[in-house]
């Protein structure tokens, strides 16, 4: 090996988080984990520095007197560099024997290495501090120890003989303050002379030495830095001093936050809470810990406990009765509702405890019906036009006894078809009230056919009906079905 160049410097690469191999420039002793470098991790923002490992952190190809390479083993990221620096081992291991043949190649490698160290401790030398090459004085160059003083600057002692490096603290820089000029002299006619201008204050410390450094008092009331803070910080006051601190990021700290304008949510959305079970009472008590209620148990109620301005909403976990108040619960179509499982109510508070349900959404999909579900409410001057009645499809009956459940539809169609019929009539409505039915019954002269007892026909006598053919009958009661009075409308109609 022999050593042309007549200097050394480091190879440094900036990283970027993909490549990994990093060529050596400069002959270097040894290889792979005998390889005579090593190799420095810069942090750019800080120059924090780390010694890597050979074998751990990286590997090395090359070298024993020729260039060669660093792989990383992790691809370095792109905020750290890296130094690949030769540290040639300083130590003389030839020996020579006396009479021996002259080693040319061993001699050789001696003064390689001798080289090498030179050129390293030349490096070092560049990155010091030297007094000129022209300098002649006495002057010591030694530092003073470290932690001496804080806040102290290295200045010469002014010894003209044996000038000294020594610590001095900062605040003899500090400007004093200018004296007070002299009173003017009277004048010669008697006249008190001018008096003399203040002098000049002293400049004050200028303590900041970084762009976006802001000036504070610290304990002493002296003016001291205050660093710049992180992105998106804010100054505070922590009760004794002011620092730099997170910015809001939410209204948790403010119990009553006002909006001076409407709220613009910036593409996103305003979030609701689910806020523990209220158990049904009468009044209804609306808890402050979300938007979103689910009401347990069947106690009607007809008022609710709630502040002004609520939005909320309620889910219904079983069946109860909400009673319409023009106040204080104002509810769809002015009526009463019967909940079922799963229905969900919306309402808002337009005052102290005066609630208006603004929407309904029953479980199964179904409008909300005027009076709920029936009621027994009384509407009056009403024209209905296009109107339809529930169908109650009882199918092929195939003999035996069935049930006719007026709360199934007013329309109820059947077959006869195999075995005596018996048919039970149901729930009509209120004894106060009429109600009425229409049976279309198919072959119903087929099998014989009994009536309940409490169906008074004409004539004394149920009519006869087709063996095959459709038969339409109808019966009404006023007494809440003590007596049906029933009807044929229709026989074998085609």
């Amino acid at each position: 090996m022999t050593i042309t160049a007549s200097s050394y410097a480091p190879d440094v690469y900036t990283g970027n988080a993909s490549t990994t191999a990093f060529p050596v420039t400069f002959k270097f002793k040894g290889t792979t984990t005998s390889a005579e470098l090593e190799v420095i991790e810069r942090t750019t923002a800080t120059g924090a520095e780390v010694t890597l490992t050979n074998g751990t952190d990286y590997t090395v190809s090359g070298g024993n007197g020729a260039t060669g390479q660093v792989d990383a083993v992790t691809a370095p990221a792109a905020t750290v560099t890296w130094h690949l620096n030769r540290k040639t081992i300083e130590s003389q291991i030839v020996n020579y024997i006396e009479n021996d043949d002259f080693p040319a190649e061993t001699h050789e490698a001696a003064l390689d290495r001798v080289t090498c160290s030179i050129q390293e401790i030349t490096e070092k030398f560049t990155r010091t501090f030297v007094l000129p090459t022209s300098y002649t004085g006495p002057a010591s160059v030694v530092f003073p120890e470290p932690g001496l003083g804080d806040d102290h600057v290295l200045a010469f002692d002014g010894s003209t003989t044996s000038p000294t490096i020594v610590l001095i603290a900062r605040s003899i820089f500090d400007g004093a303050s200018g004296a007070d000029g002299a009173d003017g002299a009277s004048g010669a006619d008697g006249a008190s002379g001018a008096t003399g201008t203040t002098g000049a204050d002293g400049d004050m410390t200028n303590p900041m030495t970084t762009r976006g450094d802001i000036i504070r008092a610290d304990l002493n009331g002296d003016p001291e830095a205050l660093a710049l803070g992180a992105n998106n910080e804010v100054l505070k006051s922590d009760g004794t001093d002011v620092v730099w601190g997170a910015s809001a990021t939410n209204l948790a700290d403010d119990t009553s936050p006002q909006l001076g304008g409407f709220l613009d949510p910036n593409g996103k959305y305003i979030g609701m809470d689910k806020g523990g079970d209220i158990a049904s009472a009468n009044p209804l008590v609306v808890d402050t810990d979300g938007d979103y209620f689910d009401v347990t148990g069947t106690t009607g109620y007809a008022a609710m406990t709630v502040a002004a301005n609520r939005h909320f909403f309620l889910q219904f976990d079983a069946a109860l009765t909400m009673t319409h108040h023009a106040t204080n619960l104002d509810l769809p179509g002015e009526a009463n509702i019967t909940t079922v499982a799963g229905d969900v109510a919306e309402f808002f508070s337009t005052g102290s405890n005066t609630v208006q349900c603004v929407n309904y959404t029953k479980a199964d999909g179904t409008a909300v019906q005027l009076g709920g579900d029936g009621q027994d409410n009384t509407i009056s001057a009403v024209n209905l036009k296009d109107y339809g009645e529930i169908t109650n499809a009882l199918g092929d009956l195939a003999g035996g006894t069935d049930d006719i459940d007026l709360t199934a539809g007013n329309v109820v169609t059947a077959t006869v078809s195999t075995g005596t019929e018996t048919f039970t009539f149901s729930n009509p409505t209120a004894s106060d009230e009429g109600c009425s039915f229409t049976l279309i019954l198919t072959n119903g002269g087929s099998e014989t056919v009994h009536w309940p007892a409490s169906v008074a026909w004409a004539g004394g006598d149920a009519p006869s009906l087709s063996a095959s053919g459709v038969d339409i009958l109808v019966f009404l009661t006023v007494d809440g079905g003590t007596t049906w009075h029933g009807a044929i409308a229709s026989t074998d109609s085609s």
